[in-house]
C-alpha cells in the first residue's frame, strides 16, 4: 500500500517524463563521449612521452 498521494505520483511521473533521453540518443552520446576520452588520453600519453624524450635528450 503506497502512502504517496495521487497527485505527487503524477507529478514525479511528470518530471521523469520531461528529464528522459530517447535510447537511440544515448547510445550515440555514449559512443561520442568514449572516443573522446580515447583521443584525450592517447593525447596524453603522446605528450608524456615526447616530455621524456626532451628531457632525457637534454642530458647528452
Amino acid at each position: 500500500m503506497s502512502t504517496v498521494s495521487p497527485a505527487v505520483e503524477a507529478a514525479a511521473e511528470h518530471i521523469i517524463e520531461q528529464y528522459s533521453v530517447a535510447p537511440d540518443t544515448m547510445k550515440t552520446d555514449v559512443k561520442k563521449g568514449c572516443f573522446i576520452y580515447f583521443f584525450a588520453a592517447l593525447a596524453a600519453v603522446g605528450l608524456f612521452v615526447t616530455a621524456l624524450y626532451f628531457f632525457f635528450q637534454r642530458g647528452k
